[in-house]
């Protein structure tokens, strides 16, 4: 039996996972070109699943994706956009984000210990790709992980509608840790759940290896790498680096055990 497969010849869910994402292409979106094409990527999405209303632009962005310490990031496959995220660093020096507007009762205490986390939104999928697929949001997964990783941030944030709160809590091992709450610029509610780094890496990135990442990969999307003692000197030239396009194929060769 090949490595990877079941029984049944079939492959196993980590293998599905690895398989998907070698297709998979993230950039950093920085031109107009490409933030435009992502907003009306959003705008497509949450208007299909009711989370917002019709607009004339046929986009949608809000004030944080113009935030010092975000990162506005597309997925592709075969060449076109079929997904994007947009992932927050914040730390007790920039105290900015998303989740900070919503659950700022339940974060602050963290920021004032010296914690500092990751807070993905802005999640999407391309319907069509949707339906071929439900494998994308390990893509979207993987991007905070390796920005958790470049940056040092001790916690992963989720912040989630309440029917996918069961996912994230069971398979991602972020809990939940408030009720669902009115989220700004959404018709429908969000819920916090976290978890801190050192548990994820020790318990939910054997499970999934590619959660994992090389320097390298993560400098060539993110920019200069920070350590806890430099992160107050990041804030300035977070959103500096040019758009950079990196395929998670390109490291395959390099980090052990990334391949199910």
């Amino acid at each position: 039996m090949e490595r990877g497969t079941s029984k049944s010849g079939k492959l196993s869910g980590r293998s599905q996972i690895s398989s998907v994402m070698r297709s998979v292409r993230y950039f950093q979106a920085t031109s107009d070109t490409d933030r435009e094409k992502i907003y009306r990527l959003r705008y497509d999405a949450y208007l299909a699943e009711g989370a917002i209303g019709e607009a004339p632009s046929r986009m949608f962005s809000d004030r944080h994706d113009e935030d010092v310490n975000a990162f506005v990031l597309g997925i592709e496959i075969d060449d076109a956009l079929v997904a994007s995220i947009r992932l927050h660093i914040t730390t007790p020096e920039c105290r900015v984000g998303p989740a900070m507007d919503v659950f700022g009762a339940e974060l602050t205490p963290l920021l004032d210990k010296g914690e500092s986390f990751v807070d993905p939104t802005r999640f999407v999928v391309d319907h069509s790709v949707r339906k071929m697929t439900t494998l994308l949001p390990f893509a979207g997964l993987r991007l905070g992980s390796m920005l958790a990783d470049h940056f040092d941030a001790t916690y992963m944030l989720a912040t989630v509608r309440p029917e996918h709160v069961p996912f994230y809590d069971r398979i991602c091992l972020l809990h939940p840790r408030t009720p669902a709450r009115h989220y700004p610029g959404l018709k429908k509610p969000i819920a916090l759940c976290y978890n801190d780094m050192q548990t994820l890496r020790r318990e939910l990135h054997p499970k999934f290896p590619v959660f994992q990442s090389t320097a390298g990969e993560r400098a060539e999307l993110y920019g200069p790498s920070t350590s806890l003692v430099d992160r107050a000197r990041w804030a300035g030239s977070a959103n500096d680096n040019a758009a950079r396009r990196f395929s998670w194929q390109q490291a395959t060769g390099q980090t052990a055990g990334m391949t199910a």
